[in-house]
């Protein structure tokens, strides 16, 4: 069942493995920002830190939040993008979700122009944040449509 304006925030918490650095401050920053205007119960959380430990749970988790929840933002690192932006593709077209990819570091441009599968997925997001406007740039001379600037906050 979906909640009403909910938002599922799936990223490297770093719960598992205590990493307190950019990419977990950041996911961690972002996930308290939706729960803080739209209430706890309303911002649900998943840490790709787990996606190697148990990925059958993992992959449970984040289906079952992207059916409940109204909007989808995924903060992958460029292992877990490959394993699970497939997935998250495919599940919030089958229960149309947005999906909002929030890019952390500048790696992406370099990656994408190497893999042309993930490529053509990345252009089915609703939108595809990035830190500066020379990875806008360089996303949008891939092909990529709705690339937008959400520069670094600390």
């Amino acid at each position: 069942m979906q909640t009403t304006k909910s938002v599922f925030v799936c990223g490297n918490y770093g719960y598992r493995t205590g990493q307190i650095d950019g990419q977990t401050i950041k996911t961690r920053v972002l996930r308290e920002g939706f729960a803080e205007i739209l209430g706890g119960d309303n911002a649900r959380e998943l840490d790709t830190s787990y996606l190697t430990v148990n990925p059958i749970r993992f992959g449970k988790e984040a289906r079952r939040c992207i059916r409940e929840c109204s909007h989808i933002v995924m903060l992958p690192g460029d292992r877990s993008l490959k394993l699970i932006l497939p997935l998250f593709v495919y599940w919030t077209r089958k229960w149309n979700r947005p999906l909002w990819y929030v890019v952390i570091g500048g790696w992406l441009p370099d990656l994408l122009a190497r893999k042309r599968w993930l490529r053509r997925l990345c252009s089915r997001l609703n939108a595809l944040y990035v830190e500066t406007p020379t990875m806008a740039s360089r996303l949008s001379k891939l092909g990529l449509p709705r690339v937008q600037v959400l520069p670094n906050f600390r």
